[in-house]
């Protein structure tokens, strides 16, 4: 009988979203910590708000094209180690027939060291806490992205850098994800370079 093809799916995001989870943690444990760490009490009652911008090539069923897109974040800690976090992408293509541009916002409640699987079935992800960085591996159908917020103590304000590097899953070909384009479908990232990025940090009130 022939396998499932949704679970087949689900089963190859969950081993990369492991295989990704174990290598970032073995690479922190490999580089010494320069920075003061950041402790989950440090943390209670934040909101971070980040920007990422990129440029790099796309394909979707429609054929392929230059463009970029921004993700903007709002991520809010507490109470205890809860998560709540929205982002929205803002997508451009530049096609043959013209510029069309696209969003799509996803949010949800986690909490940090649990992964757990999107309610759009577009993948898994997970929050970590690594000395003074806050971390969000985030698994696609296929590669992902390795969200890392570095936070630094300025006496009792908190300030805050974000880089978001997308990586291919190997031997699984483009990062392929939900497009934010309209009519949907999905979008595959055959190259995409990070060029801005902004992170600042408010208390809840």
């Amino acid at each position: 009988m022939p396998g499932n093809p949704s679970r087949t799916k689900t089963t190859a995001a969950t081993t990369f979203f492991k295989v990704a989870a174990t290598a970032l943690l073995f690479a922190a444990c490999g580089v010494p910590a320069l920075a003061e760490d950041i402790s989950l009490e440090d943390l209670q009652g934040v909101t971070v708000h980040t920007s990422t911008s990129y440029v790099g090539r796309f394909r979707n069923d429609r054929g392929e094209a230059p463009g970029g897109f921004t993700s903007e974040g709002t991520i809010k800690i507490g109470p205890g180690a809860k998560i709540e976090s929205k982002f929205v992408r803002n997508t451009y293509a530049d096609t043959p027939r013209g510029r069309v541009t696209g969003s799509l916002t996803r949010s949800g409640s986690s909490e940090i060291g649990k992964s757990r699987e999107m309610p759009d079935g577009s993948g898994a992800a997970v929050w970590l806490l690594d000395g003074d960085t806050l971390v969000a591996l985030r698994v696609y159908e296929r590669g992902g992205v390795s969200v890392r917020i570095k936070f630094e103590k300025s006496g009792t304000t908190l300030n805050c850098s974000i880089s978001a590097p997308m990586a291919n899953e190997v031997g699984a070909g483009p990062t392929t994800d939900k497009s934010a384009m309209q009519g949907g479908g999905k979008v595959r990232v055959l190259h995409a370079k990070q060029t801005a990025s902004s992170c600042r940090v408010s208390r809840n009130e």
